[in-house]
């Protein structure tokens, strides 16, 4: 369970990441049913203030969707997408193709793969 401070901190994270987003001018659209996703950084130190290696901490599994394509088209018909920019979704641990732009991690993944949206 989620305290207030960390609901609070998460919501931040996603309004700042869209903010980011949007004015930092990405020109990367995606197509069909994919969306670009830029997954939420996880705690890297303990409350008593102790680093935690890179590699002792699991992948986050939470992402803000920063892009999404028109849709799946099935039989000439254009299926919109559930999620739009600014949901916060909950990933799977594999899938997606990661890309870097301007030195920030996205991932590339189809709105299929994705296990739910995650609401306030």
């Amino acid at each position: 369970m989620l305290s207030n401070t960390h609901k609070h901190l998460l919501s931040f994270s996603a309004k700042t990441i869209c903010s980011r987003y949007f004015s930092s001018g990405i020109k990367i659209k995606p197509l069909f049913d994919n969306v670009l996703i830029k997954r939420e950084t996880k705690e890297t130190k303990t409350k008593s203030g102790l680093f935690i290696p890179g590699s002792a901490t699991k992948k986050n599994n939470v992402g803000v969707v920063v892009g999404a394509g028109d849709g799946k088209v099935v039989d000439g018909v254009t299926v919109p997408l559930t999620v739009k920019a600014g949901d916060r979704v909950l990933l799977s641990e594999f899938g997606g193709t990661k890309i870097v732009w301007e030195n920030e991690d996205y991932f590339l993944i189809r709105e299929h793969a994705l296990l739910a949206i995650i609401r306030k």
